[in-house]
C-alpha cells in the first residue's frame, strides 16, 4: 500500500481496537526484541472484507512496510526491493 489506510491496524489511534500484544505480531516483533522475516496483508485488500469495494489485490500494510525495523526483515520487502514495487493506494472512506 502506497499509505495507511482510515482504519490501518498501526495507526496510533488502533482503529481496529487490537491489544498491544497482537499489533506487536502483526508487526513481527518477537518477544525478544527481534523481528521476523514475515509481512501483513492490509485488511483493507483482503478479498472477503466489505471493505475492498474496488477489489484491489492482496497487498503488504504500509505500516509494515514504512517500519524501519519491520521492512528491512521481512523477506517479502526485501523481494520487492530487488524487482521493484507496485503501490497501490488506498481506497477512500465512503
Amino acid at each position: 500500500m502506497s499509505g495507511k489506510c482510515t482504519t490501518c491496524i498501526g495507526r496510533r489511534s488502533n482503529p481496529a481496537g487490537l491489544s498491544d500484544e497482537r499489533r506487536r505480531e502483526l508487526l513481527g516483533l518477537r518477544p525478544d526484541g527481534s523481528y521476523d522475516e514475515g509481512w501483513t496483508v492490509c485488511h483493507s485488500t483482503l478479498p472477503d472484507n466489505p471493505e475492498n469495494t474496488a477489489d484491489l489485490p492482496p497487498s503488504v500494510c504500509a505500516w509494515i512496510a514504512q517500519h524501519p525495523q519491520a521492512a528491512a526483515r521481512s523477506l517479502v520487502m526485501r523481494i520487492g526491493a530487488s524487482q521493484g514495487f507496485d503501490y497501490i493506494d488506498p481506497q477512500p472512506k465512503h
